[in-house]
């Protein structure tokens, strides 16, 4: 994708920056475990909040360092709730279906 949107890092990190930076695939990877403990029952809240605080961490962490763009991590954050969000939505379709027993 980096190549196709033409997003390069702000500076060279060290040693040699195998490719583009955008969306960084870090803080997608980091926000999409989040987003798999987002619709956990209550007793998984403490490793949700500790989950994201750590996509967060990561995200604000590539920023500060000067390795990313912004634009970078937000981008990374969106395709990760587009992707989590849709296999969300995916699955509860399929569950509805079974529980229907249509399926």
């Amino acid at each position: 994708m980096s190549s196709a949107t033409g997003g390069w890092r702000p500076r060279p990190s060290r040693g040699r920056p195998s490719r583009g930076s955008f969306p960084f695939g870090h803080t997608t990877t980091s926000a999409m475990a989040a987003g798999l403990l987002v619709r956990r029952p209550p007793a998984y809240r403490l490793w949700m909040g500790l989950t994201v605080a750590w996509a967060v961490a990561v995200g604000v962490s590539r920023v500060w360092l000067g390795v990313h763009w912004a634009t970078d991590v937000v981008g990374g954050w969106s395709l990760a709730a587009v992707w989590t969000s849709s296999a969300a939505l995916i699955t509860a379709g399929v569950c509805r279906v079974r529980a229907d027993g249509t399926g």
